[in-house]
């Protein structure tokens, strides 16, 4: 949100239309709606409001609605995070040169996408993981597993105060590793060389440990290097987990509702949607020559808008392509035709 309000651009607006009283002519609820269609459109045609969506796949599912808030054709990147993996950028492959070399299959770990009619397609579709590996991660003094559904599950408490979030790894190590004696220990890695001793790892070898989901048990449990697991720790909100796609691209606006609420616009094209506002409420009233007048100064902003996000902009199919985020990449997941 900027500095601009709602308050502060209908006050524009009034001052375009000559009205120093909010008691005037134009009522609030009335330029607050050609406020809000002006915000509207002036993101719709200038690709400034960008956004992020995050939505699990489902195994052997390769189609998925893009969301419902993204511009069409607007999507800019999506990226891949396998279960207890970093996210990967995604390639990105035309429609149609999609469906001659990725026909519907099962199993593998999607590397590129497309893109038609608000629908996003996956290449290889999603396999089955039988089992997902979950991270932990230390903020401030908690230790936690988060799940894809949002929900935490809490192993201790720190020994450090952590500022935001680390992720930590585990490991089963010998007890006098943490000056314990006795068997070995599944601890989990804090960061200054810090440990949190989760459990006792009797006549298990040390080496590196991990969580897991298990896959239609609904529940979550350590493995040990051996390939062995503890019992179930957690009962788990959710069944499976087979990956996450996160969907880059530009989206709409929220609505003003309250007088204090900001433009999402940056403040130096907040006078677009005022010229459309005012362009609206003078076009509603038959004053049309000057109307057109607003309108032009609306398109204007407009293109300065977009000269400055993308001086390469390409309005195709696959979203917008500029060239700072996409022209110029190399594509290395596909042969050459």
């Amino acid at each position: 949100m900027g500095y601009e309000t709602l308050l502060s651009m209908r006050t524009e607006v009034r001052d375009n239309l000559g009205e120093s009283d909010e008691d005037g002519y134009w009522g609030n609820a009335k330029l607050n709606r050609f406020i809000n269609r002006g915000v509207v459109e002036f993101a719709r045609k200038s690709r400034c409001v960008e956004g992020c969506w995050s939505q699990d796949v489902q195994a052997g599912k390769q189609n998925y609605s893009a969301p419902v808030e993204m511009l069409q054709g607007s999507c800019r990147l999506i990226q891949f995070e396998e279960p207890g993996q970093e996210p990967v950028r995604m390639e990105f492959l035309e429609e149609r040169r999609f469906h001659h070399e990725y026909p519907r299959y099962s199993g593998g770990v999607p590397q590129i996408w497309s893109i038609w009619r608000h629908c996003i397609y996956l290449g290889p579709t999603p396999q089955w993981y039988a089992e997902s590996a979950l991270r932990v991660i230390v903020e401030g003094t908690s230790v936690f597993i988060r799940m894809p559904d949002g929900s935490t599950h809490v192993l201790g408490v720190s020994p450090i105060n952590i500022l935001g979030e680390q992720l930590c790894a585990m490991e089963v190590v010998a007890a006098t590793h943490v000056s314990l004696t006795g068997d070995n220990r599944l601890v989990v890695n804090l960061p200054d060389d810090n440990h949190l001793v989760y459990a006792t790892a009797a006549g298990i070898d040390t080496g590196a440990a991990s969580m897991r989901l298990i896959a239609g048990a609904s529940s979550i449990k350590a493995r040990y290097p051996d390939g062995t697991y503890t019992a179930e720790l957690f009962s788990a909100a959710v069944d499976s987990w087979h990956g996450t796609m996160h969907i880059h691209g530009y989206r709409i606006p929220e609505k003003f509702v309250e007088d204090t609420d900001g433009c999402e616009i940056h403040d130096d094209y907040a006078s677009g949607p005022v010229n459309y506002a005012t362009y609206a409420a003078l076009n509603s009233d038959r004053r049309y020559a000057e109307a057109r007048v607003y309108k032009e100064d609306f398109d204007v902003v407009v293109n300065e808008a977009n000269l400055w996000a993308r001086k390469h902009q390409s309005d195709q199919r696959n979203g917008v392509q500029t060239g700072r985020e996409e022209l110029g990449r190399a594509p290395t997941h596909r042969r050459a035709i």
